[in-house]
């Protein structure tokens, strides 16, 4: 059985620019799919700026792990996720969704260390 070497993969490894897509993407997916969010946003909660408002969020979190050099905590993306829902969008969603969030939010960061 032949066991691939790093070598043997070349240069397919994708670009600095080709993470960030990717990581960006998965984020915005995950909020995307995150009823709570989506009720804030089709129900205006934020303003008639609610969508930009959600992209901002998407934004921010993806500002978080792309720039921070050192580890960052759990309850450091808790309380950024929902203060940015407070702040922007009046809403306290106590429902664990938040929690949810978060979990995808690491696999993210986990696949792309991977």
């Amino acid at each position: 059985m032949h066991t691939p070497s790093l070598q043997s993969y070349g240069t397919d490894m994708p670009t600095s620019s080709a993470f960030d897509k990717i990581v960006s993407s998965g984020i915005s997916k995950a909020l995307s799919k995150w009823p709570g969010l989506q009720m804030a946003i089709q129900n205006e909660w934020g303003g008639p700026d609610s969508p930009q408002k959600s992209k901002q969020l998407s934004f921010d979190m993806f500002s978080c792990l792309s720039q921070s050099n050192a580890a960052i905590g759990v309850d450091d993306i808790e309380n950024m996720i929902y203060e940015r829902l407070l702040l922007s969008f009046n809403t306290d969603i106590d429902d664990g969704s938040i929690e949810e969030v978060i979990h995808m939010y690491i696999l993210i960061d986990l696949r792309c260390v991977w």
